[in-house]
Formats: structure tokens, sequence, C-alpha cells
């Protein structure tokens, strides 16, 4: 690289002249969203005012605000195709024939850009000042030859870190729909209110978000008769069986006891039944809640989420996966956490009492 850089056939030219710079973007991050027809309203023309001047390839770069005087918090990353930002992230895309992205990527990552900070305590990228900077760039021949050199071997990199974890750990990919099976309730219109019943030996319970929620199974405001619950068989769930609220509160986990009533699932939960030959119940929730955790973060563009991801979405998910044995030790642990935790909150209720 350092041979790359000392090239005497390189000019000086401004980040301006190499790159148009976006701000306050909001695009749906995957295509798969834009044919479902999931995306925010944009104005008159819609995503078209928002992809004007995107002209070759779809590729970006994002630089990530981060409030830190450290090259290391701003991180610099290279995107093709659509992405999710906002007003702390800066979007640059070269301009085509003369900047290659992946080439520019690397040159502003390795940018001292101390002297492009503005403000005190939480510094700021100054967009001005940044598109101000001088950078050496050769002919977009050879940019995009450095770049595809430089792309492949940050790919090679990460792809070897991936591999001597996995040895490290004995840890196993596994896709969350290899995982369990899973069954999102009934549209609305199958549980409406005038079909509900008073409880009898002759009705069948309606769990709701509010079971997952509190964690309690014995929480009960609806009923529906047996007749109507075998039309809705696909949706029962019983002892052992995992549901999770899925619109408004999403992601609450709680998994139905053995002595727990069997049930009809409404439209705001999901039953989720572990294939336990893969991983035990207690492991799959803390993996559960953490892709819940990630993905509310990715998407949510600093709002709360309103529902749990689509199952186009969430079955092709990964995780890392350790051996049964250290399953039972991870979730032994955290069991015992949450045990503690909950005895010292109920001593701290006791000292707020006295």
């Amino acid at each position: 690289r350092s041979i790359i850089w000392s090239t005497f056939f390189w000019e000086q030219r401004k980040l301006e002249e190499i790159c148009n710079r976006f701000d306050n973007l909001r695009v749906p991050v995957a295509a798969n969203q834009r044919e479902k027809g999931n995306i925010p309203y944009y104005g008159a023309n819609g995503i078209q005012d928002y992809v004007k001047g995107f002209t070759h390839k779809g590729e970006f770069i994002l630089i990530a605000e981060d409030g830190a005087n450290d090259l290391k918090n701003y991180p610099v990353n290279y995107v093709n195709g659509l992405f999710w930002a906002n007003n702390h992230v800066h979007v640059l895309q070269s301009k085509e024939k003369i900047g290659n992205n992946k080439f520019l990527k690397f040159c502003i990552s390795r940018t001292n850009i101390e002297h492009l900070l503005v403000g005190g305590g939480r510094a700021k990228l100054n967009s001005n000042i940044m598109m101000n900077m001088d950078l050496k760039i050769p002919a977009i021949v050879e940019q995009e030859k450095i770049g595809n050199i430089l792309f492949e071997i940050d790919n090679l990199i990460t792809l070897h870190q991936r591999k001597c974890f996995c040895k490290k750990y004995s840890w196993e990919q596994r896709k969350f729909g290899e995982m369990a099976d899973y069954k999102k309730g009934p549209f609305g219109s199958a549980l409406k209110k005038e079909i509900f019943v008073p409880k009898s030996k002759d009705s069948v319970k309606v769990y709701e978000q509010q079971n997952a929620i509190n964690k309690d199974w014995k929480l009960e405001r609806y009923f529906i008769t047996k007749e109507y619950a075998n039309k809705l068989r696909n949706f029962e769930t019983h002892s052992g069986d995992i549901i999770i609220s899925c619109a408004g509160t999403i992601g609450e986990i709680y998994e139905l006891p053995l002595f727990s009533e069997p049930g009809i699932i409404n439209q705001a939960l999901m039953r989720v039944r572990v294939d336990e030959k893969q991983i035990n119940k207690d492991m799959y929730k803390i993996v559960f809640s953490n892709m819940i955790d990630d993905f509310s973060k990715e998407h949510s563009n600093g709002s709360a989420m309103k529902n749990i991801p689509p199952f186009a979405d969430l079955k092709p998910m990964e995780v890392l996966i350790p051996k049964s044995s250290e399953q039972k030790e991870i979730t032994d642990l955290f069991n015992n956490l949450d045990n503690l935790i909950t005895l010292h909150q109920r001593k701290l209720e006791k000292l707020k009492n006295i």
C-alpha cells in the first residue's frame, strides 16, 4: 500500500470535485420492503425524489458521525444498493468517470479528520470543511484497480476473522428458520369482539400481548367457543410454547409453563415451537432477544419499532450457536443473574416500603 500511495502520477483534487454529497436522506434499506409497499411517504414523487442523481451502480460512502475526535469513531462504510441514513450520517457518492467509491472509501478512512471537527465536547464533522479537503488521486482506471484490490483484502480479512472465531469456540452458524417453527396470530377479522363468549367449560381462552409482556398466562379477557377454536386450530398454543409480542411493544418473550391453559393466540402474538435438538429454549430466548435488539437499532431510524420482522426476513437470519453442553452453562449463568436481580429488586421494594 505504501508503494501505491507514493506514485508520482497522482493529482491533488478537492473532495467536492470528486464526490456528490446527499444530506438527511431516508431511503428503504432493502428492495423487498419496496416490493411489499412498506415505504414511508416522501411527497408527490415518492422515492424518485430521493434517488435523483444516484447515477452509477447505486454505490455510496457513509461516514457515521459519533461526536468524538478519534478517527475510529467515524467509521467509513461502503454500501452497494439502497440505504437508510439520517442527519448523523454524511452520504457521499463519487462522480461518474472521476472517482471510484471503493477507492475513495479507503482514502477518506485514512485521512486525519481532527481539523474537520467543529464544536466543543461533542465535536461534529463539518460537511462543508470535509468537502473542501484535498485528496491525491490517480486516473479513474487506476482508482478502480486499487479499490477492488483493497476491497477484496478487507473481505478476506473479515472472512478469516469469522473462521477464527468459529474454530476457537466451536460454535456453529444456524438460521432462525432452522431452529424453530413460527406462527403469527390470525387476522384481526378472525377474532372480532362479536364472536367472544363468557368463560365457561365450553370456551377456549384467547392469549394476548399482555400475557407475553407481563409474563403471566393467567391474565385473560376474551374467550371463544370450542367449535370456533377448532376452525383456528392452526393458531392454538399450549404449555411449552413460546409466545412473543409482535406489534407495538415487540420482542417480549414468554414460555407458557407446564400447568398453563391451552388457547388461541391473537393477531398481536407469534407462537414459537423450538427444535430442542438444535437449541434449548433458554438459549433461543437469548439469541432471539439479541436479534430483535439489533434489528430495531438498524431499522427503527430513531423511533420505536412497530412490528416484528416478517418471516421472509426473520427465518434467513443467522446466529452462532454453541454445542448443547455450553448452551446449558450459558443459560444457567443468565438464569442465575436474573434470579439475583429479582432478589435484589424485592429487597429494594421492601426498603422503599420501610
